[in-house]
């Protein structure tokens, strides 16, 4: 893969997993704090605002950069979806998968259902 598509996978994977974090109700700093060690993990340097209604990430890798900016209109409150991102980004920092496999763990967190509550 040529560096430009690696940029432009990569900032795909923040951006989906931005947007994950906002609906579910991730505070901006916790989402800045996952999106710079994202970028660790695949040696990018990573600058983002996050705000309650969206986030602006600037992805740069070899002198390129890659700009991104996502609105987020639906918002909730979910734990569970919050914790599962958590993991995996744990887990890609232990195992460094490929950033396509990492957006394939991603849209399985967003596909997954919301836990039910028994009562």
């Amino acid at each position: 893969m040529d560096s430009e598509d690696e940029l432009t996978q990569f900032n795909q994977l923040l951006s989906e997993c931005s947007k994950l974090l906002i609906e579910s109700g991730c505070s901006s700093n916790r989402l800045e704090s996952l999106l710079a060690k994202l970028g660790g993990i695949w040696n990018f340097e990573v600058e983002s605002l996050a705000l309650p209604t969206g986030v602006s990430i600037m992805v740069k890798k070899n002198g390129k950069q890659s700009v991104s900016l996502s609105r987020v209109r639906n918002w909730q409150i979910n734990l569970d979806k919050i914790q599962q991102i958590n993991d995996a980004v744990d887990l890609f920092f232990s195992e460094k998968p490929e950033i396509s496999e990492a957006l394939k763990t991603l849209k399985a967190i967003e596909e997954s259902p919301a836990p039910t509550l028994l009562g």
